[in-house]
């Protein structure tokens, strides 16, 4: 641990790639790996000032400013577990999580919560539950029992609620399942159904921030206005693209792109926004977490798509010719294939593609398309080695007509 003090000193007064920096993360690597090849894993158990591997004291110190345990204690860690395999990034990140949560000006995310996000594989920790004064299993049972009779009381004596009728007074305990430790309540269809309904219809804040947005944007008379404005609205649509919200998302590129037709200094900037929303990485993340998905969500997808279909094209037509699920690869074929189709240069292609699925693809999409230019494309499948494309190949052709 006296390793992992030096480098979270290191890092704390001097630059990233400064020797000092570099030299105590080589330090550490080469401790770690010594360590755990000898050991297995290395746990140590949080206390006052101090450190335990096995209920012996490997750390502490009397100045609570430079002292990682006191740190780890005030942040809720109970322990931290290194795990055989831990890599140079695992350690590096560790360290800089430790050194944010000693920053005064951070952001309302504690330790535990940043090491959380960085989902380190060869790293684990214990948070400490501060509603809870008994930390043992048995604890926790009488803790979250005493919360359900209480949620329980205040249910049973609620006559009228905002989302509908009262919820009934009588409800049956069911377990969860042997030995479980809490007991559910079932909510009927029609209640479930009305709770959903209230929520949807709820004011979206970030929807009405993205309204006032876009009218600034529209009205803005300096480039440091636009340049602002443009910056937010950016922030929110990529928000809404990793949350899945494509439907709230679609809105917000509708009224973007109704500023298009306006000064052109606006098709531009809305150009500069639409093109950071639509990279390949971040279509693929979407287009690829349908497959297990609602199917609203697939829908509610496609519209988005088709909103922003001229920048969106050559990607999908890209992450077709990879190895995605169902779901995800009917969302591109509709969307391929929806009003004019994709422009059929970006499919023609890749039809010398050596991957039969591929070909697949694009022969569906050609016959979607239809029309004398596509027929003649088609003939290429006739003779393609896999019976798959050929059969879906001649299928596209009775679709496509004609008397050829």
């Amino acid at each position: 641990m006296l390793a992992v003090h030096r480098s979270y000193r290191a890092i704390r007064f001097y630059p990233a790639k400064h020797p000092v920096v570099v030299q105590g993360f080589d330090q550490l690597d080469t401790i770690l790996a010594r360590a755990l090849s000898e050991i297995g894993q290395i746990r140590l158990d949080v206390r006052d000032n101090t450190l335990l591997f096995d209920g012996v004291a490997v750390y502490g110190g009397d100045d609570p400013r430079d002292n990682l345990a006191e740190l780890l204690l005030v942040e809720g860690l109970q322990s931290i577990v290194f795990h055989p395999g831990i890599e140079r990034a695992e350690t590096v990140a560790f360290v800089e999580a430790l050194s944010r949560a000693q920053e005064t000006d951070r952001s309302d995310q504690d330790l535990a919560a940043l090491l959380w996000e960085l989902d380190l594989q060869h790293l684990t920790f214990t948070v400490v539950d501060p509603l809870l004064e008994d930390h043992s299993w048995e604890g926790k049972g009488q803790a979250i029992q005493h919360l359900r009779e209480e949620l329980v009381a205040t249910v049973s004596e609620t006559q009228d609620l905002e989302i509908g009728p009262p919820v009934a007074t009588t409800l049956t305990p069911v377990a969860l399942d042997d030995g479980a430790l809490l007991a559910g309540y079932l909510a009927t269809a029609e209640e479930l159904a009305t709770i959903e309904q209230s929520m949807r219809e709820a004011p979206d804040i970030l929807e009405q921030f993205v309204e006032v947005l876009t009218e600034v944007l529209s009205a803005a008379s300096s480039d440091h206005e636009i340049e602002s404005a443009a910056h937010a609205i950016s922030d929110v649509l990529s928000s809404y693209l990793e949350w899945s919200e494509f439907r709230a998302l679609a809105r917000a590129v509708e009224r973007l792109q109704a500023l298009t037709g306006g000064a052109q200094g606006r098709a531009r900037v809305v150009d500069g926004i639409l093109a950071a929303l639509t990279t390949p990485e971040s279509l693929r993340k979407a287009v690829y977490a349908l497959d297990g998905a609602r199917s609203d969500s697939r829908e509610d997808l496609e519209e988005l798509l088709y909103l922003l279909r001229d920048l969106v094209y050559p990607t999908l037509i890209e992450l077709l010719t990879e190895a995605g699920g169902k779901v995800s690869r009917k969302c591109l074929l509709n969307v391929c294939a929806r009003g004019a189709g994709v422009p059929i240069p970006l499919v023609a292609s890749r039809l010398a593609d050596p991957r039969w699925y591929v070909v697949r693809n694009m022969v569906y999409l050609l016959g979607s398309l239809g029309g004398p230019e596509v027929m003649r494309h088609l003939e290429v499948g006739l003779v393609h080695p896999d019976e798959r494309v050929r059969r879906e190949t001649v299928r596209a052709m009775g679709a496509t007509g004609g008397d050829q």
